[in-house]
């Protein structure tokens, strides 16, 4: 390579965000570690083609004219390199596709979302774990873990000969089993042009560049167009997994429609069953066909019945012949009174009361045990509070000397009031003495 010859050049002037000087600065990091990275607001000016050997359109959201793509085409021819991040935001306003289709590739609109969670709140940050389409072995056969990256906001494309799919979106995202990275090269000559196209413009975006393997992507993907001789084994459109068709299940319970019976091997509801064969839906006597069209695996929308017979008096005067014919009264239909199975046993109000076991109550009598117990001073406190105002002095006297506890020994059989005060007098001047003789 020369010296005045540059390797990789990011256009900046065909309305891109993101740059080498903002929003894929970690990007640009990275490349400069391997080749030359430069930016360049005018491609197409001072032969800048002629002398790159990589060009890199991230987003360019300004439609190209008929002469630059006249010359990406001759800067294809002549071996140059082409890498397009395009993501479903981008395709409304920008015309690669145009270009994109002639090499087999074309970015959808549609977008790609997580549809279970996994570390990421946002459906449209996929996270994307089974995406390689080319599968790595070790030494030993065994195949090698490539790791997951992040697809953030990004969509589906359309792969076909001669580009070959590289990324999928996998089987935990939707679509699934989609491409989202194609690769092209010049089938012609070894050394012929090619391109990279990635559906997201964000995959390498400094916010997500340096999340999950992304940047092992950007080795892989920058390290396989740049190149100097092709990997012999590459993916192609028979990689990728064949999509299996889905219902709607939404859009068919919306309907009011019967669902398929069997009754003794005939089939009644609308429509013809999907599979080899066709089943006819027959309604009444006769070969009446009722249905559209014939149900296949790959539109199994056909088997259920989207139109309701309406009500018509044309069939009157017919259904008036079947009931003579068959000998049958044509008179109104009468009300049929229901009649409802009972599943409980008939409730018959209760003639007495209902008996219910309970403890039988106690045998002995109810004691107050606080007033049994309780000492021998607050048993006087409580007769004093009792009988503060207590016009009859005898039943006083009697309460307090019960409440002394002097005993029936000491007490005199005929206890008159004089004779209860004089017993405790005595009891008080016993005591006083044998204190004071100690």
């Amino acid at each position: 390579m020369g010296s005045n010859q540059l390797e990789i050049i990011f256009s900046c002037g065909q309305g891109e965000k993101n740059t080498p000087d903002s929003g894929y600065r970690l990007l640009a990091k990275r490349l400069r570690q391997t080749w030359a990275v430069e930016s360049s607001k005018n491609i197409f000016a001072n032969d800048l083609l002629s002398r790159c050997r990589l060009v890199v359109f991230a987003g360019s959201q300004k439609k190209f004219t008929a002469k630059e793509f006249a010359d990406l085409r001759q800067y294809l021819k002549l071996g140059g390199y082409l890498v397009v991040l395009l993501g479903s935001d981008e395709t409304v306003e920008s015309n690669l596709n145009y270009l994109l289709e002639e090499y087999g590739m074309t970015v959808n609109s549609d977008s790609v979302i997580r549809s279970t969670f996994k570390k990421y709140f946002i459906p449209k940050e996929a996270l994307i774990t089974d995406g390689y389409l080319q599968r790595t072995t070790t030494s030993n056969n065994t195949v090698q873990n490539q790791g997951g990256f992040l697809f953030p906001y990004g969509s589906t494309m359309k792969v076909k000969s001669p580009a070959i799919p590289l990324l999928i979106t996998g089987s935990a995202c939707h679509p699934m089993q989609k491409p989202i990275c194609g690769f092209y090269a010049d089938p012609q000559s070894p050394k012929g042009g090619r391109i990279l196209t990635i559906s997201s413009v964000q995959i390498f975006h400094d916010g997500f560049i340096e999340k999950e393997e992304n940047l092992t992507l950007v080795d892989r993907l920058f390290g396989l167009i740049l190149a100097e001789k092709l990997p012999r084994v590459l993916p192609d459109e028979s990689d990728v997994p064949e999509s299996e068709p889905i219902v709607d299940i939404a859009e068919i319970a919306s309907r009011v429609t019967p669902v398929l019976e069997r009754f003794g091997g005939v089939v009644y509801g609308s429509g013809n069953s999907s599979g080899n064969g066709s089943v006819n839906g027959l309604v009444g006597s006769g070969n009446g066909l009722v249905g559209s069209g014939n149900g296949s695996a790959g539109n199994l929308k056909r088997v259920y019945e989207t139109d309701c017979d309406a009500p018509s008096m044309a069939k009157i005067a017919e259904v008036l012949q079947a009931f003579r014919e068959v000998g049958a009264e044509n008179e109104p239909l009468s009300l049929v009174a229901p009649k409802f199975d009972g599943v409980y046993p008939s409730m018959q109000p209760a003639v007495y009361p209902p008996t219910f076991d309970d403890l039988p109550r106690p045998q002995l009598e109810m004691f107050d045990f606080n007033k049994e117990f309780v000492a021998g001073r607050e048993k006087l406190n409580h007769v004093v509070l009792d009988h503060r105002n207590a016009d009859d002095l005898t039943v006083y006297i009697n309460k307090i000397t019960t409440a002394l506890s002097l005993g029936p020994q000491s007490i005199p059989p005929v206890r008159t009031e004089k004779e209860l005060l004089e017993h405790v007098a005595m009891h008080l001047l016993n005591f006083k003495s044998s204190g004071w003789t100690q």
